[in-house]
C-alpha cells in the first residue's frame, strides 16, 4: 500500500505542476474583457493626391482622434471621435460610424449613417504578411510588449506597420482591425508618418452582449453602395460652400 500512496502522490504533483504552467503562459483570466482607448494621429498631408497638393496650406499636418475599444471573448468593438474641430471636413471612414470585429471568423462588420441612410457593411479582416518578431521589448501600461514589423493592406495601400503588442490578453484587439497578430496591439505605427496608435488607458470590466450586435435599423450594403453614398455626401457637402477632403485622389 506504501508503493502504491506514494505514486499516487508524485501523480498528484505532477498534475499540479503542469496545471501551473499551462496556466503561467496562457492569458489571465482578469484580461479576458474591457475597454481600451487610443490616442490616433494621422498625417493628413499623406492623403493628399497630386492634383490636391495646393490643399495643404488650408489642412493641419496632423489629425488627432480617439479611438474607444470594448474587447471580450471573440469580439470586439471600435469607435471613433475627433479630438480636433477644424474647418476643413474630411469624408472618409463616417464620423458616426463603428466597427464590430470577429477575430474568430477574421471578418468586420462596420456600421453607421452616410447621406442618412443607416448601413452596415461586412468585409474580411486585412492580413498582416511578412511578420518579422524583434527582441526588443519596453513597458506599456504595465504590460510587457514585444515588437515587430510587417506589411498589411491598409486603407486600400499596401504599408509597412511597426506593432508593440501584448500576448497576455485572450482577444487579440488592434485599432486597425487586422488578422494574423500574435498578441493585442499596445501601439502601432503604419508607413513612415501616415498614422499612429498609442494606447492611453486600459481597464477590465465584462461589456454587455448587446454591445457586441449591430442596431436592426442598420441595413446591410455593399461597399459599392457605400461608396455611392459617401459621394452623394461630399457632393452635399460642397454645395454648402465646405471645404471637402475625400479618399479619391
Amino acid at each position: 500500500m506504501r508503493t502504491h500512496y506514494s505514486l499516487l502522490t508524485l501523480l498528484s504533483l505532477l498534475t499540479v505542476l503542469l496545471s501551473s504552467s499551462v496556466s503561467a503562459n496562457s492569458p489571465d483570466k482578469q484580461n479576458s474583457s474591457g475597454k481600451v482607448t487610443y490616442k490616433q494621429v494621422t498625417n493628413m498631408h499623406t492623403l493628399l493626391g497630386p492634383s490636391q497638393q495646393a490643399m495643404k496650406a488650408l489642412i493641419p499636418k496632423e489629425k488627432n482622434s480617439l479611438i474607444e475599444l470594448t474587447f471580450a471573448a471573440d469580439n470586439y468593438l471600435l469607435s471613433s471621435q475627433p479630438l480636433d474641430k477644424g474647418k476643413i471636413i474630411t469624408v472618409g471612414l463616417d464620423q458616426e460610424s463603428s466597427t464590430i470585429v470577429n477575430t474568430d471568423l477574421s471578418i468586420l462588420t462596420r456600421f453607421g449613417e452616410m447621406a442618412g441612410f443607416p448601413y452596415q457593411v461586412k468585409q474580411p479582416i486585412a492580413k498582416l504578411n511578412d511578420i518579422q518578431l524583434h527582441p526588443e521589448t519596453k513597458t506599456i501600461e504595465q504590460f510587457e510588449a514585444k515588437r515587430l514589423t510587417g506589411t498589411a493592406n491598409i486603407n486600400n495601400k499596401q504599408q509597412n506597420v511597426e506593432i508593440w503588442y501584448s500576448p497576455e490578453f485572450s482577444t487579440y484587439f488592434s485599432p486597425y482591425p487586422l488578422a494574423g497578430l500574435p498578441g493585442a496591439v499596445l501601439s502601432m505605427t503604419v508607413g513612415t508618418d501616415y498614422l499612429k496608435y498609442e494606447i492611453s488607458s486600459i481597464s477590465f470590466e465584462t461589456p454587455t452582449d448587446s454591445e457586441f450586435v449591430v442596431p436592426a435599423k442598420h441595413q446591410e450594403i455593399t461597399n459599392e453602395q457605400l461608396e455611392d453614398l459617401r459621394e452623394e455626401a461630399i457632393d452635399a457637402l460642397r454645395r454648402s460652400g465646405a471645404n471637402v477632403m475625400s479618399n479619391k485622389r
